[in-house]
């Protein structure tokens, strides 16, 4: 709530900067973020409102921009890291949320929703969002078609994923469909391409959606092409000595410096 873009922005780098740093120096992966958190603090009671970045739109929409742009740098052909928006949409409700529905009409979805997640997805710094877990209108958010019809089409989003166990989650909370393969089918038929799941459950659904003739070839090349595409744009696949974020030193992480731009922030 500092109403404070390029703050924001510096914020974000000190982030990235301590992710390629960890990226580089454990055994874990980093870059392909499951956050910022984006979704609306619509109703107090919540629960998670520290997360996000408060109930305005406006405000929230500009606050991502400028953080995310801090994330990604402006290297042309490195991204720093590849925040993913969550969760993607209407997910402002902790009790039962695996299972509810946000009942939602076109003005407030258009309007006050999906005006926090356009910006930075429009301006390139977003590659992806993470679905929620809730129901939207009665379809569960892994499937919804705005997922490739606007985020990708109209905004230029490049994947999708869903969020942790949702596949199981679409099959035995919501109960919306009967197996894993369908879901899992109706999923990349509507742009969601990652699946954070149990891989052997994914792997096990996905070839019998293809056997079944629920998932064709093309549709499974398409979502495998969005999953690498962050992959890429990180440098993953570039010779390691090209890469401009190799050698940032243990110095940078947690220094001064970033100390008094958090207190300041």
């Amino acid at each position: 709530s500092m109403f404070d873009p390029e703050l924001m922005e510096k914020i974000g780098k000190v982030a990235g900067t301590e992710l390629r740093y960890y990226e580089h120096n454990t055994d874990h992966d980093h870059l392909i973020l499951f956050g910022p958190t984006v979704d609306l603090a619509r109703d107090p009671r919540w629960g998670r409102n520290e997360e996000c970045y408060g109930e305005d739109p406006f405000l929230a929409g500009e606050s991502v921009k400028a953080y995310t742009k801090g994330l990604v740098g402006t290297n042309p052909d490195y991204y720093r890291a590849s925040p993913s928006l969550k969760h993607f949409y209407a997910n402002n409700n902790e009790k039962d949320r695996a299972s509810s529905s946000s009942n939602i009409e076109p003005r407030t979805k258009h309007e006050y929703y999906y005006r926090a997640f356009r910006p930075a997805i429009k301006a390139g710094y977003a590659l992806g969002v993470m679905t929620s877990y809730n129901e939207i209108n009665g379809l569960p958010a892994m499937i919804n078609p705005d997922v490739n019809n606007i985020c990708k089409k109209q905004w230029g989003m490049k994947y999708a994923v869903t969020d942790g166990a949702d596949v199981s989650q679409t099959v035995n909370e919501h109960k919306y469909t009967k197996n894993h393969a369908e879901t899992l089918a109706l999923a990349i038929k509507n742009g969601t391409d990652l699946m954070c799941e149990d891989p052997a459950l994914v792997t096990r659904s996905i070839k019998c959606a293809l056997d079944s003739g629920l998932l064709t070839e093309k549709e499974l090349d398409k979502a495998v092409y969005n999953a690498l595409c962050p992959r890429f744009l990180l440098g993953e696949f570039n010779p390691p000595e090209n890469n401009p974020y190799l050698h940032i030193p243990q110095s940078s992480v947690n220094c001064f410096k970033s100390r008094v731009l958090n207190l300041q922030a």
